[in-house]
C-alpha cells in the first residue's frame, strides 16, 4: 500500500480531477459542475454561472459527506482498510525513492527500473509541490481548513504524519 500526506492528497485530487487542466474525464467534469452548482456561495444571484468547482467548493463537498466521496480523496481507512488488512509494507509517497529501494532489496528486485539514481530532483519537486499545496490550503478560511484536517486526522495518526503547522 502506498499513502500520501492527507491534505496534500486532497489538493492533488482537486488539481488532477477537478481543474480543467488536470487529467479529467467526462465523469469528473460533470462532478465538478455538480459540486459548483451545489456549493457555490453566489448561486442564488443573477450572476451565478455554471462551471467548475473552486477548491473551497470542492472541500465543502468533502465535508458535507465524507463517506460518499470519490476514491481519489476518500479516507484510506474507507478504501484500503489498513486497520483490518495486514499489509506487508506501507510506503509513503514523500519517501517513495527510499521505500522503493528498501522494498527492492527486500524482494530481490532491481530498483533501478523505477529510480535510476538518487538525486535532489525529487526533493526539489517535492518542495515545489508542497508550496503549491499550501497555497490551496491557505486559501481556505481557517475554520474550514481545520474541519478538513479533522476529516482526515485519523490518517495523520494511522500513518504517522505530523499535523501541518498551518492547521
Amino acid at each position: 500500500m502506498t499513502v500520501r500526506e492527507p491534505l496534500e492528497r486532497v489538493v492533488s485530487a482537486y488539481i488532477d480531477k477537478i481543474l480543467p487542466e488536470g487529467s479529467v474525464t467526462e465523469y469528473y467534469i460533470t462532478l465538478s459542475e455538480k459540486i459548483h452548482a451545489e456549493f457555490a456561495k453566489s448561486k442564488n444571484t443573477e450572476y451565478f454561472q455554471p462551471g467548475r468547482a473552486s477548491f473551497e467548493e470542492f472541500v465543502d463537498s468533502i465535508l458535507s459527506n465524507p463517506k460518499q466521496v470519490d476514491a481519489h480523496w476518500r479516507s484510506y481507512s474507507d478504501i484500503c482498510d489498513p486497520c483490518h488488512i495486514q499489509y506487508d509494507y506501507i510506503a509513503k509517497l514523500e519517501t517513495i525513492a527510499l521505500d522503493s529501494e528498501y522494498l527492492g532489496k527486500k524482494l530481490g528486485i532491481n530498483n533501478n527500473l523505477l529510480f535510476k539514481e538518487k538525486s535532489n530532483s525529487w526533493e526539489s519537486l517535492g518542495h515545489k509541490w508542497k508550496n503549491k499545496y499550501r497555497t490551496y490550503l491557505n486559501s481556505l478560511p481557517a475554520k474550514k481548513l481545520h474541519a478538513l484536517y479533522e476529516a482526515y486526522w485519523e490518517q495523520y495518526k494511522l500513518f504517522n504524519y505530523s499535523t501541518p503547522s498551518f492547521v
